[in-house]
């Protein structure tokens, strides 16, 4: 029998230390995204200092039938398939603030963790330094629940967190879930 590979005993791993309680996350409702993006400016303000969608940590993107406007962002899962893919160690779990981060001076900028994300796109690379990027929470006060003005994201203290809604849902998937609230299929004749 083929010994398990990195990522496979990483997510075993951490699956054993127990799943639960969060101190807080970002939760998305993604029926309600009107597609305004001020989550992406408000982020790229934090984090960039200017008003730059393209290196935002959190993207809407537009999925079909529709348009449909389905905000990506990191659900940070406890099982850290990024940190586990990455062959350098670069990208590291910050238990105190329950985030991945990055040291970039580890990246090869090989990919690895944009492919191991199951929930597509979470993980971006940067568009000037290459670099991955992902939700970081502002340190703990999200820029784009602040900004949103529909209510789509809401930081929610002492949340549960849901592995099986947020690990395998991609936003593609999620976006096909919600197609039929707003484009309904037609009857036949």
């Amino acid at each position: 029998m083929a010994e398990p590979s990195k990522v496979t005993e990483h997510v075993r791993t951490e699956a054993q230390k127990g799943r639960g309680q969060r101190r807080a996350t970002i939760e998305v409702a993604y029926a309600d995204c009107t597609g305004c993006r001020l989550c992406e400016m408000a982020c790229s303000l934090f984090h960039e200092g200017t008003i730059w969608p393209e290196a935002s940590r959190i993207r809407v993107e537009q999925y079909h039938p529709g348009p449909l406007d389905i905000p990506v962002i990191c659900h940070r899962c406890f099982e850290r398939y990024c940190v586990a893919a990455c062959p350098t160690s670069a990208l590291v779990y910050d238990a105190a603030a329950e985030v991945v981060r990055l040291k970039a001076e580890d990246c090869v900028q090989c990919g690895a963790c944009y492919t191991a994300c199951p929930h597509t796109g979470a993980i971006a690379p940067h568009p000037k330094t290459n670099l991955p990027m992902q939700c970081d929470l502002c340190d703990g006060n999200p820029r784009c629940v602040a900004a949103c003005p529909a209510g789509c994201l809401a930081w929610v203290e002492g949340s549960s967190f849901s592995p099986a809604h947020y690990v395998i849902t991609p936003p593609s998937e999620v976006a096909r879930s919600l197609a039929h609230l707003y484009y309904p299929a037609k009857e036949a004749p």
